[in-house]
């Protein structure tokens, strides 16, 4: 963590006057106004508010454009609202009431609160009414927050919206409700440093991861640049050999990017052999790939031999000649690899007709491939470490493409299992915006790696997937627990959107049928 912003957040939540920062059951409401001018006796135009609990809005909020009671004058130009617009508008008397009940007994959060108040606590001495500090909590100024963490710069919602990287809303004008919003955001970004890391709500854990990796140096571009660099290289490879099945090839991201190509040559998803493309093609089987292909298929080679040559051909046969019983050590790569296969089928019968055609997994080089991600999920808690994900898809979802994001687990899997999928696809999910939306590479991704066409949209949705196999009963029990995780996390992502399914999946004969369901 970067100890000056650490050691600045301690100094912001000195300012806080007592506030309780890590309380989960604490009321917030985050607080804006547009005022006729400057002068003691000017008049609110407009007033909104957003409410929190700990730190998680409520959805609740605030918000009404007022009639001041005299000429708006230059502020126009300001906040945009005419004379003639605020006519007709209720005045700050029709709405006091409800106001003081909204911010009645919480912690109110103001940017530069010393002048908000003043013209609050104007409008309510004229009602005769008691000032703003003897109803709320108390009153937290973000502007002297943002002044202790960021001295000496700009420190207004747009400056600290690019600081802590979230979305700038595109605006002419300012707007009181918007900028509450945005507001909110700046406060937990700026406070979230203060607290134990197992306080914060989930996205907010991973915004400190990514912040952790941006610090060390993302290598976002390296990444993406390397791959788009090797895709003719690996086009090239790819057509060397010949594939026979029940034998799959996928392709080792990290192997990509060097000189000497390796692909993973693989039997229900559990890797058997290295094929090397380094001038004449090459099976490779080293000892420890041997000794778990004796254990689990029954063959011990060892060694390299060419890819035409008599031990490939015998090898190869080997596995073509053990039918389809499910083997090897992991089940939940068998079920990977079917997933994968009937995902890139192109008849109408894609998973038993119960999928439309409509998906395909994102290949590199024409071959299955991790997308390698800086944040972890495989914990269920983000790490600041190399992810990967199951299966990365593009599914048609109307006159759409989306991203589809697959966390696999295998027939029989424990429910607290189930439960950590969730977690470990919201991780991916965020973390795939993140990248995306990274600056200097995301269109490399998007385009080039991911395989979309055109120009990123504005507002990108990513679905998330936990695929598993369970009864009807089960089955309806986990999509409970996924939609009790959907409300408890934010599916909203800087102007971007999460949505989660659950793929309750059938194996009949070595294939599968899903049940899509939307959680949301």
């Amino acid at each position: 963590m970067n100890h000056k912003r650490l050691v600045a957040a301690k100094a912001a939540d000195d300012l806080k006057h007592g506030a309780t920062t890590a309380g989960h059951d604490v009321r917030r409401v985050v607080l804006d106004l547009e005022i006729t001018g400057l002068e003691p006796d000017d008049r609110i135009t407009e007033i909104g508010g957003v409410e929190m609990i700990g730190r998680k809005r409520t959805g609740r909020t605030f918000h009404h454009y007022l009639n001041p009671e005299r000429l708006v004058g230059s502020s126009e130009y300001i906040h945009g609202l005419s004379d003639e617009f605020l006519a007709d508008k209720p005045k700050f008397a029709e709405v006091a009431f409800d106001f003081m009940d909204f911010v009645r007994g919480a912690e109110l959060v103001l940017h530069n609160a010393e002048f908000d108040a003043t013209y609050l606590n104007h409008e309510l001495a004229l009602l005769k009414l008691s000032p703003l500090e003897t109803i709320v909590a108390g009153i937290v100024d973000t502007l002297k927050m943002a002044r202790a963490i960021r001295p000496g710069l700009k420190n207004n919602i747009n400056a600290l919206c690019a600081d802590y990287q979230l979305d700038i809303p595109r605006r002419q004008y300012h707007g009181t409700l918007l900028d509450a919003h945005m507001l909110a955001k700046i406060y937990l970004a700026m406070t979230r440093h203060q607290q134990e890391f197992s306080t914060l709500s989930l996205l907010e854990q991973i915004e400190v991861r990514w912040e952790e990796v941006r610090t060390k140096g993302y290598k976002g571009v390296g990444w993406a640049n390397d791959l788009v660099g090797s895709q003719e290289v690996l086009l090239k490879a790819a057509k060397t050999f010949h594939q026979w099945e029940p034998l799959k090839v996928y392709l080792s991201v990290a192997r990509a990017k060097k000189k000497r190509i390796a692909f993973s040559l693989r039997y229900q998803g559990q890797h058997v052999a290295d094929l090397l493309v380094d001038g004449s093609p090459q099976l490779h089987i080293d000892k420890n790939t041997a000794d778990k292909n004796k254990k689990y298929f029954g063959v011990g080679q060892e060694g390299h031999f060419d890819w035409t040559g008599e031990e490939s051909k015998k090898f190869r046969r080997h596995f073509k000649n053990l039918g389809a019983e499910p083997r090897g050590r992991s089940e939940e790569h068998r079920i990977e690899s079917i997933f994968l296969q009937q995902m890139a089928d192109s008849s109408s019968k894609i998973f038993n007709n119960t999928m439309k055609n409509n998906i395909q997994p994102v290949l590199l080089a024409g071959c299955p491939f991790q997308l390698p991600v800086p944040i972890s999920g495989n914990t269920g808690k983000p790490e600041a470490k190399r992810g990967n994900i199951d299966i990365m898809a593009r599914r048609r979802v109307g006159n759409r493409t989306r991203l589809s994001i697959w966390e696999l687990k295998r027939p029989g899997v424990k429910a607290q299992a189930i439960e950590q999928a969730y977690r470990q696809a919201y991780i991916y999910g965020v973390t795939v915006l993140k990248m995306l939306r990274a600056e200097e590479s995301g269109h490399i991704w998007y385009k080039d790696v991911l395989g979309f066409n055109g120009k990123m949209p504005d507002r990108m949705t990513i679905e998330c997937v936990i695929a598993v196999s369970l009864d009807d009963i089960k089955a309806a029990e986990a999509l409970g627990k996924l939609r009790r995780f959907v409300t408890e996390n934010s599916l909203q992502i800087e102007g971007d959107t999460i949505e989660f399914y659950l793929a309750s999946y059938a194996e009949k004969q070595g294939s599968l049928s899903i049940d899509l369901t939307k959680a949301q």
